[in-house]
């Protein structure tokens, strides 16, 4: 994509579709620091560690992963870049949803997948008994020149699930194959695993897998986040070689989740801490980092953007490179006749993008004297134990963003914070 020269064509660079690991010339390495570090842990890894990636959604990670792998990264590792939203329900996850995926994904970019594939299904309609005599016979001769396929790891995954292959693709939203998969999986999840690690054996050959698995901080059912990543952490270590997984922002919160394990959190601060007042060295940097993502997808010699306007947004945007984009779109949108973003376009696309968030203010006060508490003293104010549950949702859902600087510390997301007070008063009246 070229850079715009109007503010049409700055709409359909901010596009959502158009993501910045789409072009090299519009990524800004605002997690450099994040990566080399992981990268550094790599160099010295042999054994099949897990690292996980908090951060909340939005904030840029899927997009720092997109430029993770480097000639060093290739000439010790096999890596793949999985998504998760490939294969899983955000709403309903389970450790055998991860595992079948997974398999699936590693099957489909083997060497002979296709041959593969296409004796699979035909091995399943002799096992339905839709193949003919003559038919049959045919099959046979031609079995008995690949009798290997039998013996790979792939062909035992679909005896394991007893030949299902119609529900390949259907299974992240399909109730009845869902069921099938987490009933067989979960009964014998040793024998899953072994499939699965005799797979990652015939694909990284000389070279130790990392499987990056992306999009797992988009989940939202609390109680599956939690029976995944610390009840069921361990089954992660099974899966053969190296792995880095996002996650849900909220979890490093969790004392269990901390235990014994290896994350980094991803996330830019942009105004001085207010529980020590002290200001972060990089404060400045991070601005401009955080500019530079829209200004890099604009022609330099083009002035379509009032300064002060971008400078609005981004301190409407809480430090997230999708809030910033999501602002500047839709204040671009509103300016399309002028050819030009004022600070009054601004204002206009915040009133419109606070919209998403009004409904859980308005019939939810636990919630909304939460978000009063932060708005108070940045730290939630948590009377119940049911309470903890709503200020994990209100993280998950960007109401809450969460900063780590010498202390962990919290903020409303910008664009509600005049709405958290108004409710939290109507709602004592």
């Amino acid at each position: 994509m070229k850079k715009a020269n109007n503010i049409i064509e700055l709409i359909e660079n901010l596009d959502s579709e158009i993501n910045q690991k789409t072009n090299k010339d519009w990524y800004v390495p605002i997690y450099r620091k994040q990566l080399d570090r992981i990268r550094k842990e790599l160099y010295f890894t042999n054994s099949n560690k897990t690292f996980f990636i908090a951060g909340q959604s939005g904030n840029g990670k899927t997009t720092a992963l997109s430029f993770f792998i480097n000639t060093e990264i290739e000439k010790k590792f096999k890596p793949v870049y999985i998504s998760g939203a490939d294969f899983v329900d955000i709403y309903d996850i389970n450790i055998a949803d991860i595992l079948y995926g997974l398999v699936i994904h590693l099957i489909k970019i083997s060497d002979n997948s296709k041959l593969f594939l296409e004796e699979i299904d035909t091995l399943k309609k002799i096992y339905d008994g839709n193949i003919k005599e003559e038919q049959l016979k045919q099959i046979e001769k031609k079995y008995s020149a690949k009798a290997d396929i039998e013996a790979s790891a792939g062909f035992k995954f679909w005896t394991f699930l007893g030949f299902k292959t119609s529900i390949v693709n259907s299974f992240a939203f399909d109730k009845n194959a869902k069921k099938i998969i987490r009933e067989k999986i979960s009964a014998k999840i040793t024998d899953f695993l072994k499939i699965l690690n005799d797979i990652i054996a015939e694909l990284q050959k000389d070279k130790f897998m990392l499987l990056i698995i992306d999009d797992m901080e988009k989940l939202r059912n609390l109680k599956q986040i939690r029976e995944l990543f610390i009840k069921e952490r361990s089954i992660f270590d099974r899966i053969n070689g190296v792995k880095i997984i996002t996650i849900p922002g909220h979890l490093p919160n969790d004392p269990q989740f901390r235990t014994n394990t290896n994350f980094f959190y991803f996330g830019k601060i942009i105004e001085k801490n207010p529980l020590t007042g002290k200001a972060n060295n990089n404060i400045e940097k991070n601005r401009e980092e955080l500019k530079s993502i829209i200004l890099k997808r604009i022609n330099k010699d083009v002035n379509i953007i009032e300064k002060n306007a971008l400078e609005k947004a981004l301190n409407y945007s809480a430090g997230m490179p999708n809030i910033l984009i999501k602002i500047i779109r839709t204040a671009a949108i509103i300016a399309i006749d002028e050819n030009y973003i004022t600070q009054i376009d601004i204002d206009s696309a915040i009133k419109e993008i606070k919209l998403n968030y009004l409904p859980a203010l308005v019939e939810n006060s636990s919630i909304t004297e939460i978000l009063f508490s932060i708005l108070s003293k940045n730290r939630p104010r948590i009377k119940e134990k049911e309470e903890n549950s709503i200020f994990d949702e209100a993280i998950l859902a960007n109401q809450i963003i969460i900063f780590y600087d010498d202390t962990i510390w919290y903020d409303i997301n910008p664009t509600i914070k005049d709405k958290v007070k108004f409710y939290s008063q109507l709602n004592k009246q």
